[in-house]
């Protein structure tokens, strides 16, 4: 199992974080599966006075598994921020709340620079490091003075069509635009 972790795992680099999610709960339900095995072995060496065989590549594979759950709790986080955020309506949108749940993000991650050279802690880093680095782009968007030419002037940019009625365009529309690729 530890060869495959590591090489088809959720800490591959280049892995995509909302893939590697998935890849990281199925390890994890694999991981346990194999530990009550293992633990069903032990506890028949020991009934037989059998000396304890070690797994160290379970044990590898444990220690690599805490590390990515982890990182990804920290990027399951931001997930379900940015969802909750998305059904916001554009017109109620208080931007200082988002960069205030960025920043929140940002400083629990900068407590695990133990994890510093990660894969998975850079991308996560980088993720959220994007989208705070794309409020302030929000913010100006959020202005009274925009007109609708400047609107249609970032549609051209990012290749987006929307609708921008204000009882249905919600902050999911907006992150459809993907600002932080367009941030400066």
């Amino acid at each position: 199992m530890y060869d495959r972790l590591m090489s088809e795992g959720p800490g591959v680099p280049g892995t995509d974080l909302t893939e590697g999610l998935e890849i990281l709960h199925k390890f994890v339900t694999e991981l346990a599966d194999l530990m009550a095995t293992k633990e069903d072995y032990l506890n028949s060496e020991r009934l037989f006075g059998m000396s304890m065989t070690s797994h160290p590549d379970l044990a590898a594979a444990e220690k690599e598994l805490a590390v990515q759950s982890e990182i990804y709790a920290i990027y399951a986080e931001y997930v379900e921020q940015v969802r909750l955020w998305s059904a916001i309506l554009w017109a109620e949108l208080d931007v200082s709340k988002m960069e205030e749940g960025t920043e929140s993000l940002l400083k629990k991650l900068a407590k695990m620079k133990h994890f510093k050279g990660v894969a998975t802690y850079e991308a996560v880093v980088q993720e959220i490091t994007g989208f705070g680095n794309s409020l302030p782009l929000m913010s100006s968007l959020k202005s009274p003075s925009l007109r609708p030419r400047h609107w249609k002037s970032l549609m051209e940019a990012t290749g987006a069509e929307f609708d921008l009625d204000p009882k249905t365009f919600t902050l999911g529309a907006m992150f459809k635009l993907h600002l932080h690729n367009f941030a400066e």
